[in-house]
C-alpha cells in the first residue's frame, strides 16, 4: 500500500468511525459489555456483603490468603480480580459472541445492509465454536506473553531510566503485535462465512499483507487506553497511598468507559478496513 493512499485510507476510515460513536446501533454490543464489566466491579466492591459474601469469599479464598481479604489490602488485588473477571470470565460468556455481533453490525453498515443487533448475535451463536477458538488462541498466546516476556525484558532493563514502564511498555507491544495477526479471523468468520483454519490463515496473510496499517489501527486506541490501564493495574499502591479506595474505584469506571470507546475504534477499524480491501 502506498503512502499517500494508505494515509487517505486511513483518514475515512477513523472519519467512519467518529461518525459511528453517534449511532446507538454499532455501539450496543460495547454498552452491553460495559454495562456487563460494571456489574463486575460493583460486585467485586460489594463482595463482602450478603448475599453476594457467600459466593464470591469461598472463590476469593481459595486463590488468596485471609489477609488480603480484609480492608484495605482488598483494594491492592482488586484491579487484578477485575483484570481476570473481565478479560476471562466476562469475554468467553459473553465477549466473544458480543464482540462477533459488533463486527456483524460494522459490517451491515459499510455495505449499507439491513443488520442489527438481535441479527448479529444469532449470526454469532451459530458460528461460536469458531470464534472461540480464535479467542483461545489469542488469548492463550498472550497470556503466555505476559506472564513469560517479563522474565526476560525486566532484567535486561534493569537499572536503566524508566525501566518499569518500558518494560510494561515492550510487553504490550508484543501483545498487541500478535493481536494483529488474529485480529481479522473475526471478520473473516462473521462476514464471510469462512471456515476456521481458512479464517486464520486468511488473517496471518491479510496483516502480513497490510502489517503497518493494521497496527497503527490498533495502536491508536491502544495509546488511548494507556495512561489509565498503565496507573490502575501498575501502580495501584500509588493511588491507595495517595488518595484512597473510592478515587481507585472512580479511575476504573472511568477505565470502564475508556474500554468501551477503544473497542468500538478497534472493531469497527479493522472491520472497516477489512471490507474495503476485500469487498
Amino acid at each position: 500500500m502506498r503512502v499517500l493512499s494508505g494515509l487517505n485510507l486511513f483518514i475515512e476510515t477513523y472519519v467512519r468511525i467518529f461518525r459511528g460513536l453517534k449511532s446507538l446501533r454499532l455501539l450496543a454490543p460495547f454498552l452491553i459489555l460495559a454495562l456487563l464489566k460494571g456489574i463486575i466491579l460493583l460486585t467485586l466492591v460489594s463482595f463482602y456483603l450478603p448475599p453476594i459474601h457467600k459466593i464470591l469469599i469461598p472463590i476469593l479464598g481459595y486463590f488468596y490468603s485471609d489477609r488480603v481479604l480484609h480492608f484495605p489490602h482488598y483494594y491492592l488485588i482488586l484491579p487484578q480480580v477485575f483484570k481476570y473477571a473481565s478479560s476471562f470470565i466476562l469475554e468467553l460468556v459473553f465477549g466473544i459472541v458480543l464482540s462477533a455481533s459488533a463486527v456483524f453490525i460494522i459490517g451491515a453498515d459499510y455495505k449499507h445492509e439491513r443488520g442489527g443487533f438481535y441479527e448479529g448475535l444469532r449470526t454469532a451463536s451459530k458460528l461460536f465454536l469458531a470464534l472461540l477458538v480464535v479467542w483461545l488462541l489469542k488469548t492463550a498466546i498472550v497470556t503466555v506473553i505476559f506472564r513469560y516476556s517479563g522474565n526476560v525484558i525486566f532484567p535486561f532493563l534493569y537499572g536503566m531510566p524508566f525501566a518499569d514502564f518500558a518494560g510494561f511498555l515492550i510487553i504490550q507491544m508484543a501483545g498487541l503485535i500478535v493481536s494483529a495477526f488474529l485480529i481479522y479471523a473475526v471478520p473473516a468468520i462473521i462476514l464471510q462465512r469462512r471456515n476456521l483454519i481458512s479464517a486464520i490463515a486468511t488473517s496471518i496473510k491479510f496483516t502480513g499483507r497490510n502489517f503497518f496499517f493494521t497496527f497503527f489501527l490498533l495502536f491508536i486506541p491502544w495509546l488511548i487506553y494507556l495512561p489509565i490501564s498503565y496507573f490502575i493495574f501498575s501502580k495501584v499502591h500509588v493511588i491507595l497511598n495517595k488518595f484512597n479506595y473510592s478515587v481507585l474505584i472512580y479511575l476504573m469506571a472511568f477505565d470502564i468507559l475508556i474500554a468501551l470507546i477503544t473497542g468500538f475504534f478497534v472493531l469497527a477499524g479493522i472491520t472497516y478496513f477489512y471490507l474495503d480491501k476485500t469487498e
